[in-house]
């Protein structure tokens, strides 16, 4: 992905081999149809009935070979929506056969009158509601293709089978201030190291587990101890909220880039105390040792400019006075503060 601009899009390209492209093509034929997965409606269809199995349904321009880059060419994510319409457009290839088949148990004993009947008027309650949700539909190729992908990467995500990263699932994890989150403004971040802005991230709760982590007026977390030496599921969503990456000064790796790491080390008595604790990445965690070539890292105190912030001591070799400094890559308002505004941070 490229950098995200001030309306938090980011832009991508690449490669794709003839696999991923089948399983891309198959989510879009189905996904990527008009009417679908529209975020502009009020409860959008994400999860339709099936195709009629008698319909040979076309790739429509959810991503069939007619949609790649070497067709009418590549779609954007704010293309045309007045686009050529495909034929295989039409949306009732995403209507259901109703539940009236005639395999159901005592189909036999039903009237075949009332059965056509009800029969006929669920599917036209099908078809016309499809055909409504089209209509409305004034995304583009791209933006249902984008939209689509959204959605089975959400429910992906959701359904739980994905293992661990890290002590955590595998999932999107995002914070934000209790401050933002009552005014519906500003940005929330993510554990990857993104930003969303608060209505995307409102809209992305009401389908999450909520987590609710209390800071003190100095950004430090309150007290949430463990006897063990791996840090618990908790501790780490603390982390991802305090850190939200890696603590080594000017380090831009995020939260699911990082481990835990033990400010005094487990081995000499640390405790996995949330205030003991940081992020460090793989590269930077390592650095850290005993001796004064190597890097250390210690907790701002109550009196310093960042009290409970992570300071990383340089080596004597590199910095004969080893003074602590923070990372403000992760929390970049830290530069405009105007109560620090009188020195640079450190």
């Amino acid at each position: 992905f490229g950098h995200q601009d001030e309306c938090g899009l980011s832009t991508m390209s690449g490669v794709v081999d003839a696999e991923l492209r089948a399983y891309m093509e198959a989510v879009f034929s189905k996904f990527a149809k008009p009417g679908k997965c529209n975020p502009a409606d009020d409860k959008p269809d994400v999860d339709g009935p099936d195709d009629d199995p008698d319909e040979n349904s076309g790739n429509a321009d959810g991503g069939g070979a007619d949609s790649s880059a070497g067709g009418q060419g590549r779609p954007t994510l704010f293309d045309d929506p007045n686009h050529a319409a495909d034929p295989d457009d039409d949306p009732d290839d995403d209507t259901a056969a109703t539940a009236t088949d005639a395999d159901g148990p005592g189909a036999a004993d039903a009237d075949p009158a009332d059965k056509s009947e009800t029969s006929t008027s669920e599917k036209t309650r099908a078809e016309v509601d499809a055909e409504l949700r089209a209509v409305r539909d004034l995304r583009g190729q791209g933006r249902r293709q984008h939209d689509a992908l959204k959605v089975v990467l959400r429910q992906m995500l959701a359904s739980g089978t994905l293992g661990q990263h890290r002590g955590l699932p595998v999932t999107a994890v995002v914070t934000m201030t209790l401050k933002d989150l009552e005014a519906g403004t500003g940005h929330a971040f993510t554990a990857t190291g993104s930003m969303v802005k608060m209505r995307d991230a409102i809209r992305m709760a009401s389908h999450a587990h909520h987590y609710l982590v209390i800071f003190d007026n100095d950004g430090r977390p309150l007290h949430l101890g463990r006897s063990k030496r791996l840090a618990s599921k908790d501790q780490r969503i603390v982390l991802m909220a305090a850190d939200r990456g890696c603590s080594h000064p000017g380090c831009s790796r995020p939260a699911t880039w990082s481990q835990v790491h033990h400010v005094n080390e487990w081995a000499k008595g640390g405790c996995t105390d949330i205030e003991d604790l940081t992020f460090g990445c793989d590269q930077h965690h390592r650095l850290v040792g005993p001796d004064d070539t190597d890097w250390a890292t210690t907790k701002a105190g109550p009196d310093h400019q960042y009290p409970g912030r992570t300071l990383w001591h340089a080596p004597a070799t590199v910095d004969p006075s080893r003074r602590g400094r923070v990372n403000h890559y992760h929390h970049p308002g830290e530069y405009l503060d105007p109560e620090r505004s009188g020195a640079p941070p450190t």
